[in-house]
Parts: structure tokens; C-alpha cells; sequence
């Protein structure tokens, strides 16, 4: 949803091709190369599934509860490895979709962290930027941060998600960001309303 909120452009035409992209099983040599940069920028694999189901799959595991579910053996532990498969793959293509729109929004001259800012901190876009950051670097870091960057939770955040909370990630991570996003409208000629 926040995609489609921030620009529905991201769904409407760089999904199809990631969607494509992410289902080859032959990716061409560039599209490969553009893909391992994407997993090296942790734009690919930064996501909630990977990040937080990890956790509460081994919870379950270890309590036993996954075989006591439906009282048959790996059953509900099928269904939810096929579940987070599938999440993977879906915030994957997300993921995907928005690292190649704000990779060609940096092409066609817009600014990180002054007119280009998505759900992002406008100060860190600005120094990234301002350091001389790789135009894929801040890609990475705005598509990151839009979607939900699930692998930059804090030392508490882990610690109560893995002790307290199982779900405590999710929540560390959307609030702040769709408060980053409305605040950013402004600076990228859009309004909230």
C-alpha cells in the first residue's frame, strides 16, 4: 500500500518487469548483475518475512506447536514455509520495483534527500548524497526505507522481537515510516490530501 501511496508507478510499471525478472529462471547477464547489486544493497532479502517469520517460526519449533497445530506431522510447518515464501517473494518484488523507479528518477535528475526524499530521512539522503554516495546506494536506501527495511531494526527492537513482541518489527518500522512519508510530501511538490 505505501507504494501505491507514495507512486503508483512503482505497481503500475516497473512491478510487471520485476515480476518477470524475479520469475526467470535464465535471467540476461544484465539483469542478473542488476539483481545481485539489488541482494548487495539488501534491497533484496531486507524484508519482514525474512527478518521477523524467522523468529516466530523457531518459536514454534522449539515449543513444539507447528506438529501439535493439526496433529499431523510438517504439515502446518509446509503451509507456513510456503506462506513465507511466498511474502518473501512478493516484498521482493516490491522491493525490486522500487529500486528501479527511484533509480530512474536519480537518472533524470531528481535530488536524494532535497526533491527525492520517499519515506526516507531527508538529513541522511542529503549527506548520502552530499558524500558522494553511488546514484544505486541512495536507490537502494530509498527503496529500503519506502517498502520497510525490516533488517534495520534496532538492538531492542531484535530483543523484544525475538523475546516479547514476535511481531514488534512490523511496528518499529511502519509507524515512523508513513510519518517520514507524509512529512516528505511537501518536498517533493505533492501534498497529503
Amino acid at each position: 500500500d505505501i507504494a501505491m501511496a507514495y507512486a503508483p508507478r512503482i505497481i503500475t510499471h516497473y512491478l510487471p518487469q520485476a515480476t518477470r525478472d524475479l520469475a526467470a529462471k535464465q535471467p540476461s547477464r544484465e539483469v542478473a548483475a542488476e539483481l545481485a547489486d539489488a541482494k548487495n544493497r539488501d534491497v533484496l532479502g531486507s524484508g519482514w518475512a525474512l527478518q521477523e517469520a524467522h523468529d516466530v517460526t523457531r518459536y514454534l519449533e522449539k515449543e513444539g506447536l507447528l506438529n501439535i497445530l493439526l496433529n499431523k506431522e510438517n504439515l502446518a510447518q509446509k503451509y507456513w514455509k510456503n506462506i513465507k515464501r511466498f511474502t518473501v517473494y512478493r516484498e521482493n518484488l516490491l522491493r525490486l520495483a522500487a529500486y528501479r523507479y527511484f533509480k530512474d528518477q536519480i537518472q533524470a535528475g531528481r535530488k536524494p534527500g532535497k526533491d527525492l526524499v520517499g519515506a526516507s530521512s531527508r538529513k541522511e539522503m542529503e549527506a548520502l548524497r552530499k558524500s558522494g554516495a553511488s546514484q544505486n546506494e541512495m536507490a537502494a536506501k530509498l527503496a529500503r526505507e519506502l517498502i520497510g527495511d525490516y533488517g534495520n531494526v534496532s538492538k531492542g527492537g531484535q530483543w523484544l522481537r525475538s523475546y516479547v513482541l514476535p511481531f514488534w518489527s512490523w511496528m518499529e518500522i511502519n509507524a515512523p515510516r508513513y510519518m517520514r512519508l507524509m512529512w516528505n510530501l511537501p518536498h517533493e511538490g505533492k501534498s497529503p490530501a
